[in-house]
Formats: structure tokens, sequence, C-alpha cells
């Protein structure tokens, strides 16, 4: 999904992180704690058992713009399942993070629209030259 626009990522490290039961449900304030300790300042995606959250989201992003005030978890995705058709929803949320905002699109077919569907894969001219952008000022993938 990025290499098209030019960007390469660097090797991908899967880490199973053993945590205190308190710590396996999405929360804020978990989210920088296990942030600080897990590859700071560069993309990640953690998997959590639910969320304490309310309003509950299955998935939470955390871009620039969402993170300014507490930057630990910049860069992060989390989320509290793992649906049939995972690889567009993860897509989309890793181009929330390399987009460095939340917002979505209302073209056809557009990996951004806020209803992710596997024909959902396009992007725009605009959206990947601010993915590259993202990635080259704060050097998150090569």
């Amino acid at each position: 999904m990025i290499a098209p626009g030019g960007i390469t990522k660097k090797p991908t490290a899967f880490r199973k992180v053993q945590a205190n039961t308190s710590l396996q449900d999405f929360s804020r304030s978990d989210a920088t704690l296990l942030s600080g300790q897990v590859a700071p300042g560069s993309p990640r995606l953690f998997s959590v058992r639910d969320t304490r959250d309310r309003p509950a989201y299955d998935a939470v992003t955390f871009g620039t713009a969402n993170s300014r005030r507490n930057p630990e978890p910049r860069f992060g995705e989390w989320m509290t399942v793992v649906p049939p058709d995972s690889h567009s929803i993860l897509a989309h949320k890793l181009v929330h993070v390399l987009l460095a905002d939340s917002t979505h699109s209302t073209l056809p077919h557009n990996l951004m629209r806020a209803d992710t569907s596997p024909d959902n894969l396009k992007r725009t001219t605009e959206q990947v030259a601010r993915m590259r952008n993202t990635v080259r000022n704060n050097e998150l993938l090569q």
C-alpha cells in the first residue's frame, strides 16, 4: 500500500509483550506507558483485549495531531479486534498514522473512507505526497 508512493518500510519485527492484566485493555494512559517502552518513535500496532475508553472504538490511531501534548503513543495504532478484512483496515490505520491526521475521505474507493473495505484501496496524489512528507520529516521508514 505504501510502496507505490515511493515509500519503503524498514524490516518489521513482531513482538509479543507480556503485560500485567491491568494493561491488557486499552486506555490512553496505558498507551502512553507501553508506547514509551516498545519501539518509541516508529510506527507500531498494538493488539489489546478490550478498551476502557468511552465511547468505545475497535481501533485508535495516534498521529501527530492527536498526540501533541502526549507524544509517546505517536505513530501507534491500537486495535481490540482483528476483523476478517484486517489487511484493508490495517492499511487504512497505517495511512492515518502516515498522514498524521484522523480525517476520512468521501472519494469512491479511497483507502481513507470511513467505511473500510477491500474495495477501497485507492489513494490520491495529495495523500501519497503527505505520507511521504510525514515519513521523511519523522524518519519513520527508509
